[in-house]
């Protein structure tokens, strides 16, 4: 499969057309790299591109072939994924021993951040599980966006988090390791999910996000986190091609720079 781009922001040079974003990798890399078109980027010609380093990889275009190759650190294992887990807290009283949580789209449509109306009326935050990595939730009078909700028996554990947002678009917000916390989005979330809660003054940061669940349990979720499992040294600093076949689903938000017209 191509590469699939994601346009964050448009600029002009003069007669050129400059244009910032993300690209996706898929579940199959093909040795000597994925092939990438110009409409990819937002252009209809190409002169020069950029695809920036992400978790671990090193991506190089190979403008000749129209494709690009990624690469990482001789002398390493083979990739993997962590999988995040964490729980949201099954509370019948949720509604008020916290507020309504809110996911608010940021200017290019895909990424977000998190808001509520919070009783202690200041910025809070969750972990996702114990010691992992952090959400911010920014304290607004009047929230943004749309409500969040939470199927706790959605057939996939990083699915569970439910929005009906206005660009008709997953919701990726950053968390404090730069990977990104996923909301889908769901034309009628409220039917197969419930409202989801932040108690801004929990005590145990991971157990934070409440829900009052249809079957009186705690929610489980999870998120697959790309990570290198090898370390270097000095006599295994080189680069090399990733091996074929490599899944690389998990490098879906690769930054890049495209110039052309």
């Amino acid at each position: 499969m191509a590469l699939v781009g994601t346009i964050a922001d448009v600029q002009y040079w003069g007669d050129l057309k400059v244009t910032l974003g993300t690209v996706a990798f898929d579940s199959s890399y093909p040795t000597g790299g994925e092939a990438y078109r110009p409409d990819i980027f937002g252009l209809t010609t190409l002169t020069t591109l950029a695809i920036l380093p992400s978790e671990g990889l090193v991506f190089e275009p190979d403008t000749g072939n129209s494709k690009v190759i990624a690469y990482r650190a001789d002398g390493g294992t083979a990739l993997s994924a962590t999988l995040r887990t964490g729980a949201v807290d099954d509370d019948d009283d949720a509604a008020s021993n916290g507020t309504a949580l809110y996911v608010v789209p940021m200017s290019n449509g895909t990424d977000a951040f998190f808001e509520s109306t919070t009783a202690g009326n200041a910025d809070t935050k969750f972990t996702v599980g114990s010691g992992g990595p952090t959400a911010f939730v920014n304290d607004n009078d009047s929230p943004g966006g749309v409500q969040v909700y939470f199927d706790e028996d959605a057939a996939s554990a990083a699915g569970r988090f439910l929005a009906n947002t206005a660009t008709g678009a997953d919701q990726m917000v950053l968390l404090s390791d730069g990977t990104h916390f996923i909301i889908t989005y769901h034309a009628d979330p409220a039917t197969p999910g419930v409202p989801v809660y932040i108690d801004d003054d929990g005590a145990s940061a991971h157990l934070r996000l409440k829900f009052v669940s249809p079957t009186n349990a705690d929610g489980a979720y999870s998120y697959a986190a790309p990570v290198s499992t090898w370390t270097l040294t000095d006599s295994d600093a080189a680069l090399v091609e990733v091996a074929n076949a490599t899944n690389l689903s998990a490098w879906s938000t690769v930054p890049f720079i495209a110039i052309g017209t």
